[in-house]
């Protein structure tokens, strides 16, 4: 699932206070930060 939101407002929709818990949990599950899945995984953009 791809988003505009950024890492902050994704981590408080999905209920962490601070944006540091979030990225600690997605770092502990995914072994990479929120900020580099995202970018390894942006859909291509036909020009």
């Amino acid at each position: 699932m791809h988003t505009n939101w950024d890492i902050k407002a994704i981590s408080y929709a999905l209920g962490f206070s601070e944006q540091a818990s979030f990225t600690a949990f997605f770092q502990r599950l995914e072994k990479i930060s929120p900020s580099f899945f995202r970018d390894q995984t942006k859909p291509m953009v036909n020009s």
